[in-house]
Parts: C-alpha cells; sequence; structure tokens
C-alpha cells in the first residue's frame, strides 16, 4: 500500500468539482454584485469573499505550483494562511498591495482587519476536500477547459472589488460618501482622491467630509436630517452625575444602530450612548466591557469634540480637566461582537 505523501495527486481534478466551482462563483457574485448594492450589510459580504476566497484560492496556487504530494498541498495552505493573516494584520502591507493592484489596473481595497482571521478555519476543511478530490480517480481537465477555470480563479481571486470607500479600523476619518456622485471624491485634510461610483456607499454623517460637494458638513448638511435625528434622540440619555458613582452602567449593544465614527475603532458598528456630567476636574475610569471600545465627546453629534477613545478592554482612566457634560458611546468593535454589557464606572475628584 503507497504511503499517504507518496500518493500522486492531480489538482486539476478540484477545478472541475461542483463544491470548488459553486465556491468559485459565490466569490465572483459576492465581490461584483452583492458588495455594494444594499442587499445584505457590508461586513456580511467582507466575510462572504474571506470564506470564499481561502476555499478557492489554496487549490488554485496547487494548480499553478503543480503540486503532486500531500506534503506539498499542506505547504501551499499554509502559504495561502501565512499570505491572508499578514494582510490582516498589516495596514502596511495591505496599502503595498493597494498600489500594486492598482499598476496592474485591478480595482480592489484592502483594509485589515484582524476579525477577518475567524476564516481561517477554512483552510482544514479546503485541505481536506482538495486532498480527497485530487486523489480520486476522475477525469482530469486538460486544454481550453484546464486553462479557463485556472484563469477564471486566479481574476476572480485577484480583482476582487471590495468597496472602495470602505474605513478599516485604523481609520479616524470615514472615506467620502458616493451615493451622490462619482468619479473622484477628495479627502479634505489629506487631498488624497478616492474613486467613487454613485450608490456604493450609505451617507455618512459624521465623518467632517462635505461628502457631496455643497459646502455644509455634516449635520449641517439636509441630506442628513434623517440620520442625524437619530443621532440626537440616541444622545438624549438622562445624565449620570458624579455623585452617583461608583456605579453599574448597564446597557446592551445588541440591535442598536451605528451613528458615530470614533478615531480608534471601525465603521458600521452598534452602539450605546451615556450622559456623563463632570462638576469638577478629575478622573473617570470605566471598565471597558470585552469585544467593546468606548470613545468620550462633548457634543454628541459632532466628531471633532472627541477627546478619547480606546479599543482596550479593561479598566481605562480619563482625565478631565475642566467640569462639562460629556458623552461616553459604548460601540462594539464589529456587529458580531454586539452584547449586553455591564460597565463598572467611578470618577475621582483632583
Amino acid at each position: 500500500m503507497s504511503r499517504p505523501d507518496r500518493l500522486r495527486l492531480e489538482m486539476g481534478r478540484v477545478l472541475v468539482h461542483p463544491f470548488w466551482l459553486a465556491s468559485l462563483a459565490l466569490l465572483v457574485i459576492n465581490d461584483h454584485l452583492l458588495k455594494g448594492s444594499g442587499l445584505l450589510p457590508g461586513w456580511v459580504t467582507g466575510k462572504l469573499s474571506d470564506f470564499a476566497g481561502l476555499f478557492v484560492a489554496p487549490a488554485l496556487l496547487g494548480v499553478l505550483t503543480r503540486v503532486k504530494s500531500r506534503h506539498a498541498l499542506v505547504l501551499v495552505h499554509v502559504a495561502v494562511g501565512v499570505g491572508f493573516a499578514a494582510f490582516e494584520l498589516s495596514s502596511e502591507l495591505a496599502a503595498a498591495a493597494d498600489v500594486g493592484y492598482r499598476v496592474a489596473g485591478f480595482r480592489w481595497q484592502q483594509w485589515s482587519d484582524p476579525t477577518d482571521l475567524l476564516a481561517l478555519f477554512v483552510l482544514p476543511l479546503a485541505f481536506a476536500f482538495a486532498l480527497r478530490v485530487a486523489r480520486r480517480d476522475r477525469p482530469t481537465p486538460q486544454g481550453a477547459l484546464y486553462r479557463i477555470l485556472a484563469s477564471a480563479g486566479l481574476v476572480a481571486c485577484a480583482a476582487s472589488t471590495g468597496d472602495p470607500v470602505e474605513v478599516g479600523p485604523e481609520d479616524g476619518l470615514l472615506a467620502p460618501d458616493c451615493s451622490e456622485q462619482e468619479g473622484t471624491v477628495y479627502d479634505p485634510e489629506t487631498g488624497s482622491g478616492i474613486q467613487c461610483e454613485p450608490g456604493n456607499t450609505e451617507d455618512a454623517c459624521d465623518n467632517g467630509v462635505d461628502d457631496d460637494g455643497d459646502g455644509l458638513i455634516d449635520c449641517d448638511d439636509s441630506d442628513c436630517i434623517e440620520q442625524c435625528a437619530d443621532l440626537r434622540a440616541a444622545c438624549s440619555a438622562l445624565p449620570l452625575p458624579p455623585a452617583t458613582m461608583p456605579t453599574m452602567l448597564t446597557g446592551s449593544t445588541l440591535g442598536k444602530p451605528s451613528l458615530t465614527e470614533s478615531n480608534c475603532m471601525g465603521a458600521d458598528a452598534p452602539e450605546a450612548i451615556f450622559l456623563v456630567l463632570i462638576d469638577v476636574p478629575g478622573t473617570l475610569t470605566v471598565d471597558v466591557p470585552a469585544n467593546h471600545g468606548i470613545s468620550v465627546r462633548r457634543d454628541c453629534v459632532d466628531w471633532r469634540t472627541e477627546d478619547f477613545c480606546s479599543d482596550v478592554p479593561g479598566p481605562t482612566e480619563i482625565a478631565f480637566e475642566n467640569a462639562g457634560s460629556v458623552y461616553l458611546v459604548v460601540e462594539a468593535l464589529d456587529p458580531l461582537s454586539a452584547a449586553d454589557f455591564e460597565m463598572p464606572i467611578s470618577f475621582q475628584s483632583e
């Protein structure tokens, strides 16, 4: 009997398997039709790309590198996983990839997002699937069929459109709203241009950017009336005076909207907002809930008044030199992290 490592694999067989073809179709449909259509939330289409791509890519790489052994197939899957993780953890690598793909003519945007690493669980399944199919006695695609399938897979994996204006966790400002115009929209702070297509984002009403070029920003823009009304309603919580501290703030981000954009967390995550009265200078200590972050702003509807932001769970101290009221925004790190929470909070005057 042959040892498993000596079994000859024919990776081309994987490319004609219905399950691999279905995964390729899902990747293409998701990236080129669903993303930006509004049919599914952006975080859902993003995760679909990750899962489908990690299933399709290893078999394709195995074909391109002419993998013939089980050991080589393992190395291919490890290489795909390491490469994927590197791009998700390094904003520098993601930026370099963006430049390279634009030079090559692909319209692709990569944002570093550690939560995408959940998709790595697909790789063991992809390996078991590829190993089983490649060892089977089934026809191997030849000639034109082989080239067509390999080319389709390569283009699908490489030319993922993503959302050209979606922001990552490290971005302070939301990218421009492209719902009312197309062409190049410029960030007023950096001067950099971003290519937009109409209808591929929702109105951004808390980003400090004149999205539609009418001279009005955020809640001063009539296009933001509805969203800003929701934001003001969320900001109308009863004040929490220092005399009641220490106390336990209870709340939930489940089912809550995403209305603000902080400087240390990503967009499109639900949040709960509390009003805290600071009557004397001192230090506010907040125990940030797991899978959440907090930000503090002096004006609830003005992103420019944000004084503090942290996405690190655990006790966090915030110093206040002046008395006044502040808004404490508790935000889930991503939509899947939304949950009920209990948050100890205390205040120590100077």
